[in-house]
């Protein structure tokens, strides 16, 4: 069980009040244990959801092709009600997840994600180099596809194929006192 307590400075798109908001979800949760060659963890609950109610269920299945190779997915759902205000959400997240590794020091990761609230297809690719304990160079690249690209409104564009691009270059470098 899950008690829930948050603070909400300013009314937010779901309809839900500013203020102090406490819940509480039944929560059940299965990790697989990492090595085998198909695995998957489920995570649900159930319960309420500032002054409505959510059902929440995901499931990770992750398959080790090689011990260099894995792929993984993703669902989630999210059924969110709120009765008393005559108001439903429902959102639906598939991910698809590729990683590589070389050895130790080099791997790579590719990430799609496909939302159904917004509309859109995330694509997250990280490339990894360690050249020393404690010491990484990510080279990174994020862009968001529209996939519902007509206009929202009479008179309005057209949406744009790709709303966000971005290319990271990150160095982290652990210090040890």
């Amino acid at each position: 069980m899950i008690h829930n307590f948050e603070d909400v400075p300013s009314a937010f798109e779901l309809g839900v009040e500013p203020g102090a908001h406490h819940f509480t979800e039944l929560w059940f949760n299965f990790q697989a244990p990492p090595g085998p060659l198909l695995r998957t963890d489920i995570d649900a609950r159930i319960g309420g959801f500032y002054d409505g109610w959510r059902f929440r269920l995901l499931a990770e299945p992750t398959w080790n092709l090689s011990r260099h190779v894995e792929i993984g997915g993703g669902y989630e759902l999210n059924r969110i009600r709120f009765p008393d205000r005559d108001a439903a959400l429902d959102v639906h997240v598939a991910r698809l997840r590729l990683g590589a590794a070389v050895n130790a020091r080099f791997s790579a990761v590719a990430l799609l994600q496909l939302n159904s609230v917004d509309d859109r297809l995330g694509v997250n690719l990280r490339v990894r180099y360690n050249f020393s304990e404690g010491s990484d160079l990510w080279l990174v690249y994020d862009e968001g596809f529209n996939t519902e690209r007509d206009a929202l409104a009479a008179g309005e564009p057209r949406r744009p194929l790709s709303d966000t691009r971005v290319l990271r270059v990150k160095l982290t470098r652990t210090f040890i006192p």
